[in-house]
């Protein structure tokens, strides 16, 4: 009896203690509930290349331009009354100057067309000097090989009153240090038609050969012979 009695108690004591021992309050610290762990931030993506530089522009180089073509002219006027008679070119080219003109306003014939060596037209054209002579030459037709620089023959007038001339010639250039030279001089148109001692007569109208754009005030005026002596010339006559 005794030994049922005392493991009835020991019964009794292991239940009590079992609920006392569930019936206990957690402690504040078992209470709060345990914050989970923080993600992982998720690794920074590789950061995108750099894109490539551009390779540096190539400083635009300008095409080699041509030389520029030099060009001269004068314009003639008639020594009496200042009436525009016409405009006189010369255009530099390989070898050669290339000489135009266009006139209007004198009678049907021939006129004598020179280059002067100064380019003074006042006194009715009697300040002009010789003729373009820097080679000491004597006076010759334009396709002779031994003339004056400035012999340029005729202008020939038709019936109504016109006249073109066209020649291509080495014995003149556009190069103001040169003795043969014709910027700065005088070009006549005198009043006979040339002859074999290029004595025409009287000049009829006169202008100063200028390079193109130049003006009035900035032309030179040539009144002597300067820079070197040029070669015998030639000329053609188109």
């Amino acid at each position: 009896m005794r030994t049922t009695a005392t493991m009835l108690l020991l019964t009794a004591f292991a239940c009590g203690g079992g609920a006392r021992e569930s019936s206990r309050e957690p402690t504040p610290q078992e209470n709060t509930p345990v914050a989970a762990a923080p993600a992982a931030e998720p690794a920074a993506a590789p950061a995108a290349p750099a894109p490539a530089a551009a390779p540096e522009e190539a400083a635009a180089t300008p095409a080699a331009s041509a030389p520029g073509t030099a060009v001269a002219k004068a314009d003639l006027k008639m020594v009496s009354g200042d009436k525009s008679l016409g405009t006189i070119t010369f255009e530099k080219a390989d070898k050669t100057i290339n000489i135009n003109g266009q006139f209007s306003g004198l009678k049907k014939g021939q006129y004598a067309l020179y280059i002067h060596s100064k380019g003074d037209c006042s006194d009715k054209g009697k300040k002009v000097g010789d003729h373009l002579n820097p080679t000491k030459a004597k006076h010759g037709p334009p396709a002779s090989a031994m003339r004056h620089a400035g012999d340029f023959g005729n202008l020939t007038f038709d019936k109504e009153g016109n006249a073109t001339f066209e020649m291509a010639t080495d014995s003149i250039t556009l190069e103001a240090d040169r003795a043969d030279g014709v910027v700065g001089r005088a070009v006549v148109v005198h009043a006979r038609k040339d002859n074999a001692k290029g004595s025409a007569g009287a000049p009829v109208a006169c202008g100063v050969v200028m390079l193109d754009g130049a003006s009035d005030q900035s032309a030179p005026t040539r009144s002597s012979y300067t820079g070197a002596t040029p070669s015998p010339a030639s000329a053609t006559a188109k």
